[in-house]
């Protein structure tokens, strides 16, 4: 099943996201604090941290999966995340060969 997550409740989730980051000090804020953990990680807590209620989306069928490419589309537009960072582990493990 294909599900795309656009519109109201992209939008809605954004708002709230964004939110979220400025009371948590900013993107690079953020970054720092989830530098040592998995991407998926940061994704998940960022979006309980709204405190949306989600359950539209599991009742509209979507799954983790679906809702998780809706929070890294999201995390892209507003910086979060960035496009050089493909992988889902720790950066520290990601990078450590340049972190010194």
């Amino acid at each position: 099943m294909k599900i795309k997550l656009n519109g109201p409740h992209f939008d809605t989730i954004s708002a709230a996201i964004d939110k979220v980051i400025v009371a948590s000090g900013g993107v690079e804020a953020l970054r720092a604090r989830y530098r040592n953990y998995p991407r998926c990680r940061m994704l998940w807590d960022v979006l309980w941290a709204t405190n949306e209620n989600i359950n539209y989306l599991y009742d509209s069928g979507c799954n983790d999966n679906h809702i998780e490419t809706m929070l890294k589309r999201i995390c892209l537009k507003n910086g979060l995340l960035d496009n050089n960072r493909v992988s889902d582990r720790p950066e520290s493990l990601t990078y450590a060969g340049s972190m010194g």
